[in-house]
Formats: C-alpha cells, sequence, structure tokens
C-alpha cells in the first residue's frame, strides 16, 4: 500500500520542512496541502525542500499545476469540484493526477476523466471532520471494488486500523495531523513502514 503524508497548513515551514526530512524515507508521497500559502511562497518552499534534498518525485502538489509542472514535482492532487482532468492528463501526460471524491458516484465521475487515483474518506472518526458522520469501512469496500483506479483511503487512519484499511481493498492511505503533529513522526513512520513490508 503507498502511504501518503498530507501537510495541514497550520505550520511553519521550517517545522513542515523538519518533519518531512524526518520521514521521508519511510513514505511514498508528500501532498503540500496549504490552502492559506501565497503563491509567491511554495516557489520559497519547493527551493527549500530542493536545498534539504527531498525528493521532487514523492512531492504531489495540491491544486496548483503549474507550480507542478515548473518544480517537475511527483503530480497534482485536484479538490473534488474541479472537472478538467482529461485536459491536465493531455497537456501534461507526465503529471500524476488525483482528486478527493467523497462519494460512490463522484469516485464514478473521476475514473471517467481520467483521474490517475482518488483519495475517498473521511473513513474514520477525526478531528479534522468534526460533527461529520465518517463514511466507514464499507463504503470504502463498495469504492475500492466499483474502481479500478487506486484508491487511497483518508480520515483518520492510523497504525493500529491499516489491516482494515487493506481488508477494504484500498491502494494505501493518507495521513495528515497524526503524523504532521506527532511528537516523534520519525518512529510513527518508520513503525508504519515496517508493519506494510511485514
Amino acid at each position: 500500500m503507498d502511504f501518503h503524508v498530507l501537510t495541514n497548513g497550520k505550520q511553519p515551514l521550517p517545522v513542515v520542512l523538519s518533519t518531512i526530512k524526518k520521514i521521508e524515507p519511510y513514505v511514498d508521497y508528500i501532498h503540500i496541502r496549504e490552502k492559506q500559502l501565497p503563491l509567491q511562497m511554495y516557489e520559497v518552499w519547493m527551493q527549500q525542500f530542493e536545498q534539504h534534498g527531498i525528493p521532487f518525485k514523492k512531492i504531489i502538489m495540491n491544486t496548483n499545476v503549474d507550480i507542478a509542472v515548473r518544480f517537475q514535482l511527483g503530480g497534482v492532487h485536484l479538490p473534488e469540484h474541479i472537472n478538467n482532468i482529461r485536459e491536465i492528463k493531455q497537456q501534461y501526460p507526465h503529471l500524476l493526477v488525483g482528486s478527493s471524491v467523497h462519494s460512490i458516484e463522484s469516485a464514478h465521475r473521476k475514473a471517467i476523466q481520467g483521474t490517475d487515483y482518488i483519495t475517498f474518506g473521511h473513513i474514520f472518526d477525526t478531528n479534522s471532520k468534526k460533527g461529520l458522520q465518517p463514511r466507514g469501512l464499507s463504503t470504502l469496500q463498495d469504492v475500492c471494488q466499483s474502481i479500478s483506479i487506486p484508491i487511497i483511503a483518508i480520515g483518520g487512519i492510523n497504525h493500529s486500523n491499516l489491516s482494515k484499511i487493506r481488508s477494504a481493498g484500498a491502494s494505501g492511505f493518507a495521513m495528515m495531523n497524526g503524523i504532521m503533529q506527532h511528537p516523534d513522526p520519525e518512529e510513527l513512520a518508520l513503525r508504519i513502514h515496517k508493519l506494510l513490508k511485514g
């Protein structure tokens, strides 16, 4: 299973950079999910990542296709309402294009549009979606069984429920605060890495 990590938009660059340097060897993709970050600051972030040896092929930029293309990042991840995926794939065929979805119907639409993968959630209760009913494992399983592209589960996922995500058929999983705000993110990432490889 692919191991995705998302930044949470709440931490300054030095903290994000320190965490990513520690966990990068153990994860497959790092999503830069900074909704409030000014456009010009993305360049600063990418320059800092490059200087500290973070491999660009592991970085997925949320929403901003131009930054992903300019810095030759691994991919771009789009919100559910963006539907010009086919055009993006035609213009940049080398770019991995993912999309968030929150229903089986939306997952089918994204697959038809040519999305390389989708994130589906939230699966379990999570503080970032307080008060919202989680979609649960049975719905995740339904999506995985009905869609041929990779499904990345997200929402309330930790090392103790990974086996349930795997059993539901997910191709991977994503974590945000659970690792970015963990007191020892390196130890956690290594533990999950060993669990996945075991």
